[in-house]
């Protein structure tokens, strides 16, 4: 039922917090974990702060976590990589599933798209349905209710004998209002973070051998943070009003150019470049208030501030006997803070391998 819950069983993983969906890898902090999502990366991946995971089972198709000896092709985290690939729906037919739970109702469906047979979709739908019986919601004091969202939508087209196009997106979010106050004093607050997510690939198949997927994607993380209080000054004799917002953020746009290359049943090399451009907001506040019209106290950062990143990679997967296998490569990565004229190479060896007793 979910995913994330069902790594914190493997040796190594724990959940920090019981119940809840956090990975701890190896002593690693839950944002040092590189968590994809059909190829993008999501900086949080989870509901009610850390209650529920944001990925649905429904429609997931393959996992793979990498606790230590990541494959040079994964970079920017140091605890484990998590990457999810989404159903991209059946060419034959159409189905799907529903259900209803005690906190949220969900609905998945796949399928083929005309009578060609080229074009597939999946779409799943997660969200809780409180506030639908506004007999829940209340008026006044105390009327407070929690909103979790999930829609995944993925598309894979036919473009030819040996060209496939696929798009995937992905939006959630959590939404907390609260509202508080009596005759005299009334207090309203809106919490809402979430993520969205897209990703355009263009897989190209060379022969037998050799294929490319070529794609352009875009990530963003953010939080908005809404205060309003209202209350009666009794020495002034006056209804006086002040308000507070804050938000923060981290978004990414990328485009990466990945190829895979079998050269024979022993090696199976993995090469491309990847190019990242990093957009951070660390904080931002603002308040204004009735005992200072027309001016505002502001904190922070208001802009978000950008660094690119590019890394090329190469690897090897080799097979050296039938009990011995090897993973070896080399990635480079150039990082750059313009504001704060910063930037450097980094050179990351990778060796990993198994032997089968």
């Amino acid at each position: 039922p979910d995913l994330i819950k069902g790594l914190q069983s493997l040796p190594g993983i724990t959940a920090g917090n019981e119940f809840f969906s956090n990975l701890y890898v190896r002593g690693g902090a839950a944002d040092q974990n590189l968590i994809l999502l059909d190829g993008v990366p999501v900086y949080n991946g989870t509901h009610l702060f850390g209650l529920y995971s944001i990925f649905q089972p429904d429609i997931t198709n393959s996992l793979q976590v990498y606790k230590a000896g990541f494959p040079a092709r994964y970079g920017g985290r140091v605890s484990s990589v998590v990457d999810i690939t989404s159903n991209e729906g059946s060419i034959k037919e159409h189905y799907g599933s529903a259900s209803l739970g005690l906190l949220i109702a969900k609905l998945s469906v796949q399928g083929p798209i005309g009578k060609k047979e080229k074009t597939t979709y999946s779409f799943g739908i997660r969200r809780t349905y409180w506030d639908a019986f506004t007999l829940f919601q209340g008026s006044g004091s105390g009327g407070q209710i929690f909103v979790l969202s999930d829609y995944n939508l993925k598309l894979k087209h036919k473009l030819g004998k040996n060209d496939y196009l696929h798009f995937a997106m992905y939006t959630g979010r959590d939404k907390y209002p609260s509202n508080f106050g009596d005759s005299t004093v009334s207090y309203k607050s809106t919490m809402i973070y979430g993520n969205l997510s897209s990703i355009l690939r263009w897989n190209h198949i060379f022969g037998p051998k050799l294929f490319s997927n070529i794609s352009v994607n875009a990530t963003r993380y953010k939080v908005n943070f809404d205060v309003s209080e209202s209350y009666f000054d009794s020495v002034s004799n006056q209804n006086k009003q002040s308000d507070w917002k804050y938000k923060n953020g981290i978004g990414d746009i990328g485009v990466n150019m990945d190829f895979e290359y079998s050269m024979n049943n022993n090696h199976f090399f993995h090469f491309g470049i990847q190019n990242t451009n990093h957009f951070i907001n660390p904080g931002y506040s603002s308040v204004t208030s009735s005992d200072n019209p027309g001016t505002t106290d502001e904190q922070g950062i208001k802009y978000w501030a950008y660094s690119p990143e590019v890394a090329a990679y190469l690897e090897d997967d080799f097979k050296v006997s039938d009990k011995m296998k090897v993973n070896a490569g080399m990635r480079v990565v150039y990082f750059n803070n313009p504001k704060y004229k910063y930037s450097d190479i980094f050179y990351e060896p990778r060796l990993s391998g198994r032997y089968l007793i």
